[in-house]
């Protein structure tokens, strides 16, 4: 009688392990980026971790949980974190990314072409919005000044 329920529970324990498998992807690298502005760098290292309680979205037959619209408004709000002064900036790029195993978001470009905040900002500014409307923080890192080599 034990050979066989030990026999039993070993095989039901590895078939919840498969379910388990399939329902917590690995963590695996996603993406990263980085952009400067005033004095600093935003980087963004996401993996697939950073989307475990995010909706799964399949693109094939369904609208994204999160409207392209919803996304903008998100990352504006956000943006003005970073920013002093609303003035002049604009979306110039919204991405809807794939991270794998149909897990998405919204990379969202601003730039600003006013000249109250061309002075210093840079290229732009970043924001990525996941689908579950929560943005994803940069890590933000002084810029070293550059030392210049006399000739």
């Amino acid at each position: 009688m034990w050979p066989r329920t030990i026999l039993m529970f070993l095989c039901f324990s590895a078939f919840s392990l498969t379910l388990l498998a399939q329902d917590n992807e690995p963590i695996d690298f996603v993406m990263s980026a980085r952009s400067e502005f005033r004095g600093h760098y935003y980087e963004y290292v996401i993996t697939n971790a950073d989307f475990r309680d995010t909706p799964k979205w399949d693109s094939r037959n369904q609208e994204p949980p999160l409207s392209v619209l919803e996304a903008l408004k998100i990352a504006r709000n956000n943006l003005f974190l970073f920013v002093d002064d609303e003035r002049g900036w604009e979306a110039t790029s919204i991405r809807l990314t794939s991270t794998s195993k149909k897990r998405w978001y919204y990379f969202v470009s601003f730039s600003c072409t006013e000249a109250v905040c061309v002075e210093g900002s840079g290229s732009g500014f970043n924001i990525l919005v996941k689908l579950d409307g929560k943005v994803i923080r940069p890590i933000v890192k002084d810029i070293e000044p550059r030392m210049v080599k006399p000739m």
